[in-house]
């Protein structure tokens, strides 16, 4: 089982510092979004414009609002991704896949998240393709 999501190309990928919420647990390799309200990175969500993956930790007893490496997931990047919620097969191949949070995805296909583009033969695994957000709504992956 991957730990949370990986980054499947081997060039090293974009990165930039975000600002973070006070007080809230940053875990590397989790799924963070923008917060537009704010300025700041939040723990992914379903039916949420994905940012990237966090590139560092930060406690959540940390009370600052410092900055965390974000690693930016670009359309069309793949992931491994860890499956929560139902049973990886080959015949989830073009099927889409939902955000459960920061830390998995669901094979259920109410929101979109990502496409479903390869079976490794892991059950709890899935290789999955991030796509642009259409601008109208939060469905979609990156933002």
């Amino acid at each position: 089982m991957p730990a949370r999501f990986e980054l499947m190309h081997d060039s090293p990928p974009k990165s930039r510092k975000w600002p973070t919420q006070a007080s809230t647990q940053y875990d590397e390799n989790e799924l963070d979004s923008f917060s537009a309200g704010n300025g700041r990175v939040n723990a992914g969500a379903t039916n949420t414009k994905i940012l990237g993956l966090a590139g560092e930790t930060k406690a959540s007893t940390d009370t600052s609002t410092d900055r965390i490496l974000i690693n930016i997931i670009r359309s069309f990047d793949e992931l491994l991704a860890n499956v929560s919620a139902g049973t990886m097969s080959a015949t989830e191949i073009g099927n889409q896949a939902d955000i459960v949070d920061e830390d998995s995805i669901t094979l259920t296909e109410s929101n979109e998240d990502f496409t479903i583009v390869d079976f490794n033969g892991v059950t709890d695994e899935a290789v999955v393709v991030s796509r642009k957000s259409n601008g109208t709504s939060a469905t979609g992956t990156i933002y």
